[in-house]
């Protein structure tokens, strides 16, 4: 069984050579999201992977927390999870290359919504 380390690397290696994505591991220990000059999160918590995906002109960006086949969230991960969708954000958990490359092919398509919403008139 692949160790979580094992896992990151494979998924930065695979997305490295994708066009249009950027994606690197966020480090241990470093000050991470704030708001308002308030630290929200340090890196406990925090995705694993943070992919930049160029998607119809614009940049959009989901977060990868990786964990090997029996791994679990910890706190600090899910109340990290928890104010990334609070906000509408996309985060996936994933155990494989594989699980990777399907979270942003998800994304994909929410973007494709999201720019479909966009794109409606409005009223009024």
């Amino acid at each position: 069984m692949a160790s979580e380390q094992e896992i990151e690397t494979n998924i930065l290696n695979e997305l490295e050579d994708m066009h249009g994505i950027v994606a690197f591991k966020f480090p241990r220990g470093q000050k991470s999201f704030s708001r308002r000059n308030t630290v929200r999160h340090s890196g406990n918590g925090v995705a694993d992977i943070i992919v930049n995906i160029a998607h119809a002109g614009m940049c959009f960006v989901i977060y990868l927390e990786v964990k090997a086949k029996t791994g679990r969230l910890r706190k600090s991960q899910i109340n990290f999870r928890d104010e990334i969708m609070s906000i509408y954000g996309l985060y996936y958990l994933v155990r494989s290359v594989q699980d990777a490359l399907d979270a942003i092919e998800d994304a994909r398509k929410h973007f494709n919504s999201y720019i479909q919403l966009a794109r409606m008139p409005r009223e009024g």
